[in-house]
Order: structure tokens, then C-alpha cells, then sequence
């Protein structure tokens, strides 16, 4: 819980309340007032910064946003911890990038399947399956020449959730 804030011109925005909202219309970003408050700590300041140095303006703002999203439905925390890992290695920030990777036993499985149960309950098809389990079914496709078939029974998905 925030404090309550006294005086006149002050602001607490919370991003969880108003990210679907900009989701929608990523344009906004760019002239909404309280932009500093869409920045929960100095990691997805950095982030936003990294990303709109490759990507400007409103394409930018958009994969910002989406990450913003995925921290508003999941974990701040573990988005957050994410993004340190990619700024650190200097990898590219997209929001396909934030990826839950980990030691055993953190709690990526469960993560990904209330990611996968909020795409689901959006309208999105979502495979969620064994890396290994995918990996042996497209091995026997292949060696019955069905590998095609296949492969675009996976592209009727959306999202495919492969988990370790």
C-alpha cells in the first residue's frame, strides 16, 4: 500500500491500472503526463531507454509497453530481474526476449502457465508441452514425412510455451 500522498500537484500512478489502456494506444506514451510513473523502478527506465534506441517513437514506446503488460499480469519482480540479465549482456529488449529462465525449483513452470492461462482466457491458442515432448513428436513427423503437416499445426497457435 502507498503512502497517501498530502499537497497540492502531487501524483501516485499506479501502471497496473492504466497499462491496457495504452496497450491499445501506444501513441499516448509519448504525451502522457505522468510518464514517469510507467517506470516501476531504474531497470525499466533503462530498459525503455535501451529499446528506444533501437526502435523510436511509437514502435518503441509499443515493446516497452508490452513488457510493462507482462510485469502488470505476472511478476514485477522476476520481469525486472530479466531485464538486469538483458541490459547486462547487452542483449536486444523485446518483449519476446523477456524470457523466466532460472535454477530449478524458482517457480518458471507456474509463471508461464498463468501467462499462458491469461493469453487463454484473452482468446489467444496457447500449446503449452515438454520441450522434450515437442522435440520427439517432431522427430516421428519426420521420420513418417509428416514433418510439414506438422509444423503448421504449430502455426495455428499463437503463443507456444516450451518448458524445460
Amino acid at each position: 500500500m502507498c503512502e497517501r500522498l498530502l499537497g497540492h500537484g502531487i501524483a501516485r500512478i499506479d501502471y497496473r491500472h492504466i497499462i491496457w489502456s495504452l496497450v491499445q494506444k501506444p501513441a499516448a506514451l509519448s504525451r502522457y503526463v505522468y510518464r514517469d510513473e510507467l517506470f516501476p523502478s531504474l531497470v525499466f527506465r533503462r530498459a525503455y531507454d535501451a529499446i528506444q534506441s533501437v526502435h523510436h517513437g511509437t514502435s518503441g514506446d509499443l515493446e516497452y509497453l508490452r513488457i510493462l503488460f507482462l510485469a502488470a499480469r505476472t511478476m514485477e519482480t522476476t520481469v525486472e530481474a530479466v531485464l538486469a540479465r538483458l541490459l547486462q549482456g547487452g542483449s536486444a529488449i523485446t518483449a519476446a526476449a523477456v524470457k523466466a529462465f532460472g535454477l530449478p525449483g524458482r517457480g518458471k513452470t507456474p509463471l508461464m502457465c498463468a501467462i499462458g492461462h491469461e493469453l487463454v482466457r484473452r482468446g489467444r491458442r496457447v500449446l503449452f508441452t515438454p520441450t522434450y515432448a515437442l522435440v520427439q513428436r517432431l522427430l516421428v513427423a519426420k521420420r513418417d514425412l509428416r514433418l510439414e503437416k506438422d509444423l503448421a499445426s504449430l502455426d495455428s497457435f499463437d503463443v507456444v510455451i516450451l518448458d524445460d
